[in-house]
């Protein structure tokens, strides 16, 4: 309006039964528009994903309770875990300075993350603001019998030293780490069935420790070996048949969505080498733009597998996006994608292309 005001709330905020929660409008005011809005209004609201098919889009722009909570995980972890966020540190600062803020998000993301109030509340009742050790795992993995596999502790926080153990396996089983005392370490087990892992991080420093397990599927009946998978001979036939109807053109989506990032021309020479010689070509070829999308270290955070997995990415239902549907256990059929890029990524992304479509070394 002509006028500031400091009560004003979007009306994305007011609660509103069945739709926007009762304290929004507190939220909005105490937390989110002093040490959130202030930047993310910033970006606007229309990212190549405002209009489309599937609703209201992926865009974290904060008009509304709906797309803030739609984050509540990454909240979560750029908040209360990694301390990333709110970025810059006056901002932060301010935040963490008033123990109302923390304690009010905390409340509304208690009730849409699992085990939240575990892992933030301490034992006084008071909010725990970044720098606990945070163990990651990483992703469950599938596998076939005595085919050695990556498991990778990068992501762990605040920590500086790991521990690898073996919770629950197969009666009769044999299974083993090359090192279970470093951050990477190779796993191998010679029995089909189910492997529960655990994964200790601790930090000297204070004398404090977390723990994370992951599951992994070892499968004799598995058509592939993790370590061979390869982005030319396995990840560009799963993208061309789920991704390709918004991917396809010239980054306008083929008139579906505009602005629209990781496209390739549809040409002959298209999606399976580098970008057609046109004057409004990305400048990366196809492996690139992939490899740009992949978090090496917290490899569930990479966009290309958090995307099509239906977090934050537009074309949820209304793409295919066969095979990606994560809510499923590891190993199971309807989630034969989402496993396959995890072991393409968590055993180094390899290209196996020509040297053409293989830049990258």
């Amino acid at each position: 309006g002509a006028t500031y005001s400091e009560e004003y709330v979007p009306p994305g905020w007011i609660p509103s039964p069945g739709v926007v929660p009762g304290g929004a409008d507190t939220l909005f005011k105490k937390v989110i528009g002093p040490n959130c809005f202030v930047c993310h209004g910033k970006r606007g609201n229309n990212l190549g994903s405002e209009t489309n098919a599937g609703g209201d889009g992926k865009d974290l722009d904060f008009s509304s309770w709906a797309k803030f909570i739609s984050y509540a995980e990454e909240i979560e972890e750029l908040v209360f875990d990694e301390g990333r966020m709110p970025l810059g540190l006056l901002n932060y600062n301010n935040f963490w300075d008033d123990p109302e803020k923390a304690e009010l998000l905390a409340s509304f993301l208690a009730l849409e993350v699992d085990n939240f109030e575990e892992k933030h509340v301490g034992e006084d009742g008071k909010i725990i603001g970044p720098g606990r050790v945070v163990a990651r795992a990483g992703p469950d993995r599938v596998t076939q019998p005595n085919e050695s596999i990556t498991l990778n502790a990068q992501a762990s926080l605040f920590s500086d030293s790991v521990s690898w153990s073996l919770v629950s396996s197969p009666s009769g089983s044999s299974s083993s780490f090359s090192s279970s005392q470093s951050v990477k370490t190779g796993f191998s087990a010679d029995t089909d069935g189910v492997y529960v892992v655990n994964l200790r991080a601790s930090s000297s420093e204070t004398g404090s420790s977390g723990n994370d397990s992951l599951t992994i599927v070892v499968d004799s009946g598995l058509g592939y070996t993790p370590k061979n998978v390869s982005f030319y001979n396995d990840v560009t036939s799963i993208m061309s048949a789920n991704c390709i109807a918004c991917h396809d053109n010239d980054g306008t989506g083929a008139g579906i969505i505009d602005g629209i990032p990781m496209w390739w021309v549809a040409d002959a020479s298209q999606p399976f080498t580098i970008p057609a010689t046109t004057a409004d070509s990305p400048a990366l070829g196809f492996y690139e733009q992939a490899r740009m999308r992949i978090n090496f270290e917290y490899i569930e955070d990479s966009l290309i597998l958090k995307k099509p997995s239906g977090k934050h990415h537009y074309g949820g239902e209304t793409a295919i996006n066969s095979g990606f549907d994560t809510s499923q256990a590891v190993g199971n059929i309807a989630r034969v994608n989402y496993d396959i890029l995890v072991n393409w990524i968590a055993e180094g992304a390899v290209c196996g292309g020509t040297e053409t479509e293989c830049p990258l070394k």
